[in-house]
């Protein structure tokens, strides 16, 4: 153990009174006097510890190297005082700490985009200054911290502030505090939250944290000892992420709910069924995310938009009903349901924004009413292809052998193929939309005569070897055949070079790093196509 008390008479001296040497072995230092960013930059140095990433991302874990310097466990600053500003830099980077006092005049901790503390997985004791206003968002995310005391001048706590730390059984907030949400200390051991009887903002009901008008669930605690949990009447709200890494199994809801918000049961990885009243008239984005027991949900027949990831990483949902109340199915929201097999969609239905992809669905029915399927459903194609059948009375869209097309069959939305490695695109379409193709096995694809336009991405990473383009092609998106690694033959019959749509950059190169593409363009248009910008960067262009 290398202990060491520095007096800082003037600020931004620290590195003054440190050899090499004591930067690398000092574990225990005790700091007094002025003390501004320049000084943290060399905590930081002392502070952050070398180590790597195991496993795969997002699951990935950092392992500190243990027999490698910086060593500091304690850092003392209650005598500091911090000059300029009175945030908390971010100055630790997987910390070997264990225990940290900080500065007597601090207002913030860190900010939400450098969170302090984050991940220094050996802290396991903070003392806080009575000066503390506000503690950032993640700024102790995933410590050993045990229970903690926090001080009565404390107005705001941060979403995920204090998660992952398993050790904090009890906290009382204080009087003060008008923010913070269930996330806040998500996957804690609290089983009832104290709260301060004089806070004026918030209340408390039976260790559940509520606005003071007990209208809004606000925080529900993870370590909740029950298994069920009855929302008392007269709630309208449930906040956000207000059950985040909750352990309960079962919730039963009350007639007087009306909105649950963002991230509501994120990481509930005990609950299986979740029936949702009709009183509920939105439903946040995020709001099931990786509860991965849910098996069964009953969706309100009141709400009109499925939200952006909803149900993000359920992966033992296997059927889900949307209520013909909901119009549009955003972006993702049924993004890693793995093992949904069964979708059942209801006439009322206007958008599918979802690439449905990454389900066991064989097979979906689109209702007379929708108006519009994101273009390229089901991405990732060789991992599930997906056959629509579109009722017959729908104005907008049409199905045939299982691929999707707008009404009047000029647009290929999404194909279908019986055969994986090939496709024969029918007479009559002008446009293959984005991403159709993206990803597949697909190696033959017969194109008609009709076609104009390929729209973004729609070829990439495809095993195609050789394509037919017609000499009515008019627009190519600049990456409809990026990553086609094994293309060496495009014969492209238009005489005027089609626009390349959409390039990252004047300086970008279509097909440009092809070295055994050949294009074959008609005879008499051989030095148009050398001469016109993005054609001219492929380096084999030949009379057909």
């Amino acid at each position: 153990m290398l202990k060491k008390e520095i007096h800082l008479e003037k600020s931004g001296t620290l590195h003054k009174f440190l050899t090499s040497y004591e930067k690398d072995n000092v574990t225990h230092l005790i700091l007094s006097g002025h003390i501004n960013s320049k000084d943290f930059d060399v905590l930081d140095d002392i502070c952050s510890s070398n180590g790597k990433f195991i496993g795969e991302a997002p699951d990935n874990e950092f392992i500190i190297t243990k027999n490698e310097p910086p060593y500091l466990t304690h850092l003392d600053m209650e005598n500091c005082i911090m000059e300029g500003k009175t945030t908390l830099p971010y100055f630790t980077y997987y910390s070997k700490l264990e225990e940290v006092i900080l500065p007597k005049n601090v207002t913030k901790i860190g900010s939400d985009i450098d969170p302090v503390f984050e991940n220094s997985y050996k802290l396991k004791k903070v003392i806080f200054p009575a000066t503390l206003k506000e503690i950032s968002s993640c700024s102790f995310a995933n410590c050993d911290l045990q229970d903690i005391i926090l001080p009565e001048n404390l107005e705001s706590i941060g979403y995920y502030a204090f998660s992952g730390n398993k050790s904090i059984r009890h906290i009382k907030i204080p009087k003060n505090v008008s923010f913070l949400v269930g996330n806040t200390f998500g996957g804690c051991n609290i089983e009832k939250f104290e709260l301060d009887d004089n806070n004026p903002h918030l209340s408390l009901i039976d260790g559940v944290i509520f606005s003071k008008d007990k209208t809004k669930l606000v925080a529900f605690p993870s370590g909740y000892k029950n298994d069920n949990y009855i929302i008392p009447n007269g709630t309208k709200t449930i906040g956000y992420a207000a059950f985040c890494n909750s352990k309960i199994k079962s919730i039963t809801f009350p007639p007087t709910l009306e909105t649950i918000e963002d991230f509501a049961f994120e990481t509930c990885y005990n609950i299986e069924c979740m029936e949702i009243p009709n009183s509920v008239i939105e439903l946040g984005k995020w709001a099931f995310r990786f509860c991965t027991s849910l098996k069964s949900v009953k969706l309100p027949d009141t709400m009109t938009i499925l939200k952006e990831n909803t149900f993000v990483g359920c992966n033992n949902l296997k059927e889900l009903e949307i209520p013909n109340s909901v119009k549009i199915i955003e972006q993702n929201a049924l993004c890693c349901t793995h093992n949904l097999e069964k979708l059942i969609l209801h006439d009322g239905l206007e958008e599918i924004n979802d690439d449905l992809k990454f389900m066991k669905i064989s097979k979906v029915y689109i209702p007379k009413t929708v108006k519009k399927i994101l273009s390229g459903t089901p991405m990732l194609a060789q991992h599930s292809q997906i056959q629509f059948d579109v009722d017959i009375e729908n104005q907008y869209l049409c199905s045939i052998n299982g691929s999707l097309y707008d009404k009047n069959m000029t647009i290929l939305i999404s194909a279908y193929r019986q055969n994986a490695n090939t496709f024969i695109v029918p007479d009559g379409v002008k446009k293959i939309a984005d991403y159709v193709f993206w990803y597949t096995k697909l190696e033959t694809i017969v194109l008609p005569d009709s076609l104009t336009t390929l729209g973004h991405r729609c070829f990439e990473h495809c095993k195609l070897k050789e394509i037919r383009l017609p000499k009515s092609m008019t627009a190519i998106d600049f990456r409809a055949f990026g990553d086609c690694e094994n293309l060496e033959k495009m014969m492209l019959y238009a005489e005027q070079p089609p626009e390349i749509t959409n390039p990252l950059s004047d300086c970008w190169k279509f097909m440009g790093e092809s070295k055994k593409l050949i294009l074959y363009v008609p005879k008499e248009c051989v030095e148009t196509y050398k001469s016109i910008k993005y054609w001219k960067d492929i380096k084999h262009i030949q009379a057909q």
